[in-house]
């Protein structure tokens, strides 16, 4: 069985479910990404008015290779942002569903084409997950289903990036690195090390979101954000190498920890330095 044969059989499965709007094929294989062995990443989006997590599960044990049931969780079970999923064996792949309440992410649209983005703490996600992944998740997809074309008014709609929410992203998060990277500084020497690397972490994050929205592209997910911006046209020198470089460095070894604190600082420098080159002159 090849990929595709598993995606077409979720598809065809899922798309008479009561409630299910639109399914698209997301992750690294909906942008190139992937390799052939790679996870198969399907969303799931559906209206909750009519939406049954019931008759889900029973299709979802019919297609599974092993027919397990209750394979999707309750709604709310991963959180309010993860809405639920399940991962299902498909042949020899793994099969990632999630769904997303179309209402919710609609929402979400409208807010980020407005400026509006919020970072929220939800497990799964060690820096934030925020609402602007939903619009990057239906910019970047591609579509399987899509009942009454909710799904694409919605992803024309991402393009070209909103302007006003690239200048609140990249002012909120540029701060962000500024702050974190001053508190690792500052208690450095009081020996706290997971406080430090969590800072650093922290700062790190927020330099990828300043320069996902610098280079008008929609941050998705934590994971896999260095080697994205690796591809960018408008980025630190060896950016990734440097974000590898301070972890490695980071340790109980105060010089150690210093050096990487060092590189840290000169990347939301050199990202600070990125910003004020690209600010329209009229503004």
């Amino acid at each position: 069985m090849n990929a595709q044969v598993a995606i077409n059989k979720v598809r065809n499965n899922l798309r008479r479910a009561p409630g299910v709007e639109g399914i698209v094929l997301g992750g690294a294989r909906a942008i190139g990404l992937h390799r052939p062995s790679s996870d198969i990443d399907i969303r799931v989006y559906y209206d909750d008015s009519n939406f049954n997590i019931q008759q889900i599960n029973e299709v979802v044990t019919k297609i599974d290779n092993e027919n397990r049931e209750d394979i999707i969780a309750p709604i709310g079970e991963w959180g309010p942002w993860e809405n639920t999923g399940g991962t299902l064996e498909i042949g020899e792949y793994q099969v990632n569903l999630v769904f997303r309440n179309i209402q919710e992410v609609t929402k979400a649209v409208e807010d980020c084409i407005a400026g509006k983005f919020v970072p929220y703490y939800h497990r799964g996600h060690p820096h934030a997950f925020m609402n602007t992944m939903y619009i990057g998740e239906i910019s970047l997809c591609r579509i399987l289903v899509d009942t009454d074309n909710q799904i694409a008014d919605l992803n024309s709609k991402t393009f070209p990036y909103p302007e006003i929410l690239r200048d609140n992203i990249t002012s909120y998060f540029l701060s962000e690195s500024i702050l974190s990277l001053k508190l690792a500084k500052e208690n450095m020497q009081k020996g706290d090390l997971s406080y430090i690397v969590g800072h650093c972490y922290r700062a790190i994050s927020s330099l990828n979101q300043v320069l996902f929205a610098l280079n008008g592209q929609y941050c998705i997910d934590e994971k896999g954000a260095i080697e994205r911006i690796s591809s960018f046209e408008i980025k630190p020198s060896d950016y990734r190498v440097k974000v590898d470089k301070i972890f490695d460095l980071l340790s109980i070894d105060k010089d150690s920890t210093e050096e990487g604190l060092d590189i840290l600082e000169g990347l939301v420098s050199e990202t600070k330095s990125l910003l004020k080159e690209t600010e329209n002159p009229l503004k």
